[in-house]
């Protein structure tokens, strides 16, 4: 029985990193852009006003859904030097 219960978690946990994956191919995409138009218009690829603002945010959000908002801020980390390469 409690194979069973957790078979049925663990699929919905591999959906779940099925999307998440599939996010994160949305978000670069969007970054590619990004990159494209900064390199275009002569704009730094690292805005520190925005990247402020974006911490803050999903810090926020962490912490109203129970998350440790240190995890979120060491993901946001990866995740902002990834996207910074992929603009350059």
């Amino acid at each position: 029985m409690i194979e069973n219960e957790l078979e049925k978690m663990r699929l919905e946990i591999d959906k779940i990193d099925s999307e998440i994956v599939q996010l994160f191919a949305k978000r670069f995409e969007i970054v590619r852009k990004i990159g494209t138009l900064k390199k275009a218009n002569g704009v730094e690829i690292v805005d520190k006003n925005r990247w402020k603002k974006v911490l803050e945010k999903v810090e926020n959000l962490a912490e109203k859904n129970g998350i440790s908002t240190e995890f979120i801020h060491e993901i946001y980390e990866k995740i902002h030097d990834y996207a910074c390469e992929l603009e350059k």
